[in-house]
């Protein structure tokens, strides 16, 4: 008897889909041949199943990540009962193939974007950041910048590690650290401008004619944050700022600032300078406002 497979769509967006997966079935054989309608990452988060390709067996438990290919056959035991609970990633395909350029060369020599290796090891830092990102995109209000970086960095992650693992590593670049530079600097310029506006990923390597994942990869490397994190920072010190010069409305504030409410604002706030607006609103002197940006700088 086939398995019962409950799918709970958790996001789609313009780049990528997160799907959860419950299987209820109790321990079976191999069942019928099947055949993935995409390539994607699946995650197990609780139980076990064995997935059958070619000749080989790969044990599924929440030490491994499991790779599926478009089109490729499989079949799929259950060595045990109590089923399984599983997240499904997948990436936009002309992400897909950059991504795997970058962190498995080997996989761009095929005409179609395809894994090479079935799994890889599911790493205690890949673990936390699918557990974050889950978390952010069931929230009712969330982030569509941080959402993309976290799951391509995700993405990236666990391809690399299934290479790593297998003692491969990508072949070392050109030196192209001016246009990278250039590139980062073009980023902070537009967000300089549009801070407050809800950009994603995908509008902001646009604007810069760039690749939502070369992007994300550069700017994290010659920044040393995320862009979401840049902007942040960039929101908080334009708050506190106008704090200083005595706006007392901080709903307001918070919404013209690009905050989604005046609870996220005052969150993002206090975790940033160890205060809330309203404290800052009353106390603040212009002495105390530039030790205070100068936080910002750390």
């Amino acid at each position: 008897m086939a398995a019962e497979l409950l799918r709970s769509q958790v996001y789609r967006g313009p780049s990528f889909s997160l799907i959860d997966v419950q299987c209820c079935h109790g321990r079976s054989p191999v069942g019928a041949e099947e055949a993935s309608k995409a390539c994607d990452v699946t995650f197990v988060r609780r139980g076990v199943f064995v997935k059958h390709v070619c000749r080989a067996r790969v044990i599924a438990d929440c030490n491994t990540v499991v790779f599926f290919n478009r089109g490729e056959p499989y079949s799929a035991s259950h060595p045990v009962d109590g089923g399984d609970e599983c997240t499904v990633l997948a990436l936009r395909e002309d992400l897909l193939c950059e991504v795997l350029a970058d962190a498995d060369p080997a996989a761009s020599r095929d005409a179609q974007p395809r894994f090479r290796h079935t799994h890889g090891p599911a790493e205690p830092a890949c673990q936390l950041k699918l557990a974050k990102l889950r978390g952010q995109l069931r929230a009712p209000i969330h982030d569509p910048l941080a959402a993309e970086e976290a799951a391509l960095e995700l993405f990236s992650g666990v391809v690399t590690s299934a290479c790593a693992v297998r003692g491969e590593r990508p072949p070392r670049r050109a030196d192209t650290a001016a246009a990278h530079l250039e590139l980062s600097g073009a980023v902070q310029t537009l967000l300089a401008a549009r801070f407050a506006e809800p950009l994603t990923l995908c509008e902001v390597a646009d604007a810069v004619c760039s690749s939502p994942y070369h992007l994300a990869r550069v700017f994290r490397r010659e920044v040393g944050s995320s862009i979401h994190q840049y902007r942040a920072r960039l929101r908080l010190a334009a708050a506190l700022h106008r704090l200083a010069e005595g706006e007392s409305d901080l709903t307001r504030l918070a919404l013209e600032s690009g905050f989604s409410s005046h609870s996220h604002f005052t969150t993002a706030f206090r975790q940033r300078f160890g205060v809330s607006p309203s404290v800052v609103r009353g106390r603040l002197t212009r002495p105390r406002l530039h030790e205070m940006s100068t936080i910002l700088t750390a």
